[in-house]
């Protein structure tokens, strides 16, 4: 049996969005779904993190390639979480009316897009650091199993 283990660490998006712009984070493995968030969604979960919610870790598969050498990773859990912050970075759509403790409410940022954002907004976004459990060692028929006890 492989040395199968689990690693906490932490990556922030701009970190994240690189490894997947470079092609080491694969968003949508063969067992993944498509994206399947809404924008009312997306854009509430945007709003979570400018608001300091907490938010769930992210699951990856961690190997190392054997044509390349380089670390590659695929995305078990939160890809819709990734792709939201992504589409929302690359102004897919804009910040939404979500009720009394939106960011968008409180800082009158409703119905804008990333680009139009203050600075430090947007630095706030790039920064925002997602827990992530790295399981390396696991082989393909285990990572199957784990994405799908995680959506039953």
């Amino acid at each position: 049996m492989p040395d199968m283990k689990v690693s906490l660490t932490t990556r922030d998006v701009a970190t994240l969005l690189e490894l997947e712009k470079s092609g080491q984070l694969k968003l949508q493995p063969e067992f993944q779904r498509e994206g399947v968030w809404p924008k009312t969604a997306k854009s509430y979960f945007i709003d979570s993190i400018l608001n300091g919610r907490p938010i769930p870790p992210i699951y990856m598969q961690r190997k190392t390639s054997a044509q390349t050498g380089r670390t590659e990773f695929a995305v078990i859990d939160g890809q819709q979480r990734i792709r939201a912050i992504k589409e929302f970075i690359d102004d897919e759509f804009p910040l939404g009316e979500l009720g009394d403790y939106s960011v968008a409410v409180a800082l009158k940022l409703r119905g804008q897009k990333f680009s139009s954002l203050p600075s430090e907004i947007q630095q706030r976004l790039w920064n925002f650091d997602f827990v992530v459990q790295e399981l390396s060692g696991y082989s393909d028929a285990d990572i199957r199993d784990i994405f799908v006890r995680f959506n039953k």
